[in-house]
């Protein structure tokens, strides 16, 4: 059997292969698209996309244990969902041999009013931030930014609720909302071989972890934008959110982009192409491209350096290998600091700041501000600096014009210069070396001895 028809296994003994079998007879779209189940090897699937130009985006599954997610996020596909409702779309009669055939379907379609479908995404196209300097800071974003906090991972309820109640279940139906909170709560570590030809090998990965991000109104105290995503080695993915107000959306996704480059991430996947991801600075890219990038990064701890790995030991994480920090810390921060990281040295970038401002610790602050007194004056020294040396520059330059014609003078040797000066004051006169220079203190003096003479 061939590598591609090996995407099709519609004929099997398991439940699940026999209900596969039945929706790609009901709904012919679903014979359209390869199915994936949790025995497929993703890596292997995602090279034949790439190789083998995979015209749609879309594959389909009715997987939806934590670890298939897992999987699905490691190799780069999106979890979009649809639901088939009614599901069977045709006679009583037909519904019962269905559920005689798969008992424990009945559940599943009473509880989510429908048979909910996942459709794994693997865009032609990927929209990324590679480089944080990429990221545009609006002018009015970030003055606003100063009346929010940011957090991680604080109410993934009220997040996922918001964000249906805004684009509607879309996809994020009860079995995606039941799958990311499992997730939340429990990063699933998966295990990879090392090598083809030693299969007993294993190394750790990074968990994958999925993320709530939150932002709060500081008057108010309530949450105004959010958004779901996860986190893969250090790659990062957003998946869907939801504001209340005006540029609220904005200002979380800016801080958030602050905080992930804070922690060492170096990807930043926004998934589909839209107008305002290009506006914010993501780039397409084409799927073989976005794919050679993330298997460089999946496995690489998000640290900003060797150092944070030797002594961190999250809970729920891979040994000694995420960075303990602002996403971990389940704390509110101050967004606009979040966002002023974005265009800080990452030295410069500590959670203690960003907590200092957020709680208000004089002590702390003190220390902020001081640093940010200390630019300020240099800035301002430096600009004083720079407007004598421009008036130094002009006076320069009038000097210069005023100066006397000496072109056409008859040289004069010292000793006539002391002949001449002895004769008409009895001093010998001192050369304005001030206004004229050294170099043309001579040519000045000449030509006045020149002009007392001939005036005698």
């Amino acid at each position: 059997m061939e590598e591609k028809e090996s995407l099709y296994p519609y004929v099997t003994k398991n439940e699940t292969q026999i209900l596969i079998r039945i929706i790609s007879q009901l709904y012919p779209y679903f014979q359209s698209i390869p199915v994936l189940t949790g025995r497929h090897d993703l890596d292997r699937v995602a090279d034949i996309a790439v190789t083998e130009g995979h015209e749609k985006d879309f594959f389909w599954a009715l997987e939806f244990s934590t670890r298939f997610f897992a999987e699905l996020f490691y190799n780069g596909f999106l979890p979009i969902a649809t639901r088939l409702e009614p599901f069977p779309p045709r006679s009583p009669s037909l519904a019962s041999q269905i559920l005689q055939i798969v008992p424990s379907l009945e559940r599943s379609v009473t509880s989510s009013s429908g048979l909910v479908v996942l459709l794994p995404k693997l865009h032609a196209e990927r929209c990324l931030v590679e480089d944080w300097k990429q990221v545009h800071v609006g002018k009015n974003s970030r003055k606003r930014a100063k009346k929010y906090h940011i957090s991680f991972d604080l109410d993934i309820e009220q997040v996922m609720k918001q964000c249906v109640e805004q684009h509607g279940e879309n996809w994020l139906y009860p079995p995606v909302q039941a799958a990311f909170r499992s997730i939340q709560k429990t990063p699933v570590e998966l295990r990879r071989k090392k090598s083809k030809t030693k299969a007993a090998v294993d190394k750790e990965r990074p968990p994958v972890r999925l993320h709530s991000v939150e932002l709060w109104e500081k008057a108010t105290g309530s949450l105004v934008a959010g958004e779901i995503g996860y986190a893969v080695g250090s790659v990062y993915t957003s998946l869907t959110g939801f504001y209340t107000k005006n540029s609220t959306g904005m200002i979380q996704m800016l801080s958030m982009a602050g905080v992930l480059r804070t922690s060492g991430y170096e990807l930043w996947d926004l998934g589909m192409s839209l107008p305002y991801k290009i506006d914010l600075g993501a780039k397409n890219v084409p799927r073989a491209q976005f794919i050679s990038r993330l298997r460089e990064l999946r496995d690489r701890c998000p640290l900003k350096d060797k150092h944070d790995a030797k002594s961190t030991n999250n809970a729920g994480g891979s040994r000694n290998c995420s960075r303990a920090g602002i996403i971990h810390s389940k704390k509110k921060f101050d967004a606009r600091w979040a966002i002023d990281s974005l265009g800080r040295p990452l030295d410069s970038c500590t959670e203690d700041d960003g907590e200092a401002i957020t709680s208000g610790d004089s002590k702390k602050l003190a220390k902020i501000n001081i640093t940010k007194k200390e630019k300020s004056n240099h800035r301002k020294s430096k600009g004083k600096t720079m407007k004598k040396v421009r008036k130094a520059e002009v006076e320069v330059k009038s000097v210069s014009k005023k100066r006397p014609d000496t072109s056409d003078a008859q040289p004069v040797k010292e000793q006539d210069i002391e002949v001449h000066a002895s004769s008409s004051t009895g001093k010998r006169p001192k050369p304005d070396l001030e206004r004229h220079g050294k170099t043309d203190a001579k040519k000045t003096i000449s030509k006045n001895m020149q002009q007392s003479g001939s005036s005698e």
